[in-house]
């Protein structure tokens, strides 16, 4: 059993002032814990001096729950966070390890796309029930409904049953999912799945480059020159090569999608694959993203910020390390770079085929 709820908070919440608002006396940061009424809201508020807690900005969610923020739907702010945790709170959340579990397997089957749903979820946890951890396939389902609804059949046939294709219909038609906390349904209605219709999403970047040529002699030489992005052309396909011989066995299919932290994106985000293409003249840094219907706002966002922290520490940190080998010499490209004329955009805002979008690119 986890700690008395009265001892704890269910979210202590980082807010960092941004420098950019001119406010030398306020506090640059501060530790709330939530839920919060709005009376301690309007105390901590006083007590740095802020003209609105809207002026500062969510750097870091800790919960004794673990796990519990990586259920969120991405772009929450301060009240919004702190409504949900009044709903869940409220559900003894942090006194019972198994409501902290059918909280978090139904975040994670309803796919919530704001904390306005997320905590109508919370509100609701009495008609989520997560089934047997023993139950862990379709397969397994269709025998669990087999005892339960008491389904004859015959022994002669059953090996010639399929069991896994019963549970997947049945799953399907009774509402249950597949969560990483076992199969979860909802009593009072089916809970409703995203659509098998996949969208497509292209980012694209400006690549940086430099090449150690060879000299006659075949030596490399130690002084690398940058090369324009429109130079990088000619070697669009050896790029493409390294860029697939990047690819990890456990990562399939998906690319840099199984490493996305927030459960929902990673439902909802089939893959995220890195590339690269030509357009006008130039080389350019792809990823390429398939999606099971379209993103939320908040969900766009913070796709746009996991490709960013790829490109910057994660996968591209590691590829513009190793060398691309031609036939000139040894090529390091850099899908990121700290230039001001670095940016990343979607091939609609990149290519001018949606002008009145909305969408802002996203300088990193």
């Amino acid at each position: 059993m986890m700690d008395k709820e009265k001892q704890q908070a269910l979210f202590e919440v980082q807010l960092f002032l941004p420098y950019e608002i001119k406010a030398d006396k306020l506090k640059r940061d501060v530790t709330v814990s939530l839920p919060a009424s709005e009376e301690q809201l309007e105390q901590v508020r006083e007590s740095i001096g802020a003209a609105s807690l809207a002026q500062y900005r969510l750097i870091q969610v800790a919960s004794p729950i673990q796990g519990l923020g990586d259920y969120l739907p991405p772009g929450y702010d301060l009240k919004g966070l702190n409504t949900f945790a009044k709903a869940a709170f409220s559900k003894g959340i942090l006194s019972s390890e198994e409501q902290a579990k059918t909280l978090m397997a139904a975040l994670e089957a309803e796919l919530p796309e704001d904390m306005e749903a997320a905590t109508g979820i919370a509100e609701e946890l009495e008609q989520y029930e997560c089934l047997p951890m023993t139950l862990q396939s379709p397969g397994d389902y269709a025998r669990y409904i087999q005892e339960k609804e008491n389904i004859q059949v015959d022994q002669a046939l059953e090996p010639f049953v399929d069991f896994e294709g019963f549970g997947k219909y049945r799953m399907n038609a009774d509402g249950v999912v597949q969560t990483g906390h076992g199969l979860v349904w909802r009593k009072d209605r089916p809970i409703s799945q995203p659509t098998n219709e996949l969208e497509e999403i292209r980012f694209f970047s400006p690549l940086k480059a430099e090449m150690n040529y060879k000299n006659d002699w075949g030596d490399l030489s130690d002084e690398p020159v940058e090369l324009w992005a429109g130079d990088l052309c000619s070697y669009e396909e050896e790029i493409q090569r390294r860029i697939e011989e990047e690819r990890l066995v456990s990562e399939g299919d998906r690319g840099l999608a199984v490493y996305l932290d927030n459960h929902l994106m990673r439902r909802k985000i089939v893959s995220m694959v890195p590339t690269v293409e030509t357009w006008q003249g130039r080389l350019w840094g792809v990823l390429e993203v398939k999606s099971l219907g379209p993103l939320s706002p908040g969900m766009f966002n913070a796709l746009m910020e996991e490709w960013s922290g790829q490109e910057i520490d994660g996968w591209g940190e590691g590829f513009e390390q190793r060398p691309i080998q031609t036939s000139e010499g040894e090529l390091y490209v850099s899908f990121w770079n700290s230039g001001h004329d670095f940016f990343i955009a979607t091939e609609e805002q990149l290519k001018g085929l949606e002008q009145e979008s909305g969408m802002q690119m996203g300088g990193m």
